[in-house]
């Protein structure tokens, strides 16, 4: 038994059933990728204030120790955060784009202390950017009114 799937020997109920199943189905597809674009742009806005949250919370507790120039006091507000699972790094500057601490086991890498002084104007605020395998979102949170 051959059957024929040719549009014009339907009747008008199957073409009026095909026409609102293709709807349904675009209509689907549209909401779908509409509903998915706005959870991860929810999902970024979020993970963007808990980072800058817990950045206030260590500037908090950082500042004195950068007034003093007490570098090593650093210590253990920047292990605190090395404990956030929010947190994937932290650098900590001065005014001079001198690096005081961060919660690398040694030096900040390279990769990651060429991108940290570029002009404000620069500065990719949005997205994700990479380092060593990882997407990150980079917050930055000033110590000391700047």
């Amino acid at each position: 038994m051959k059957i024929e799937w040719d549009v014009k020997t339907w009747s008008l109920r199957n073409k009026v059933l095909g026409t609102c199943a293709a709807v349904t189905l675009a209509v689907g597809l549209i909401l779908t990728w509409q509903s998915n674009s706005r959870i991860g742009s929810l999902a970024e806005e979020q993970l963007r204030a808990m980072g800058r949250d817990a950045g206030a919370a260590f500037a908090a507790q950082a500042e004195q120790f950068v007034m003093l120039g007490n570098t090593t006091g650093l210590a253990a507000p920047m292990a605190a955060l090395k404990d956030n699972p929010v947190i994937y790094f932290a650098v900590v500057s001065d005014a001079k784009k001198k690096i005081l601490g961060s919660t690398f086991p040694g030096d900040v890498p390279k990769e990651i202390s060429d991108k940290l002084f570029v002009g404000e104007d620069s500065k990719d605020s949005s997205g994700q950017k990479d380092f060593a395998g990882h997407s990150y979102l980079e917050v930055d949170v000033p110590l000391m009114q700047g």
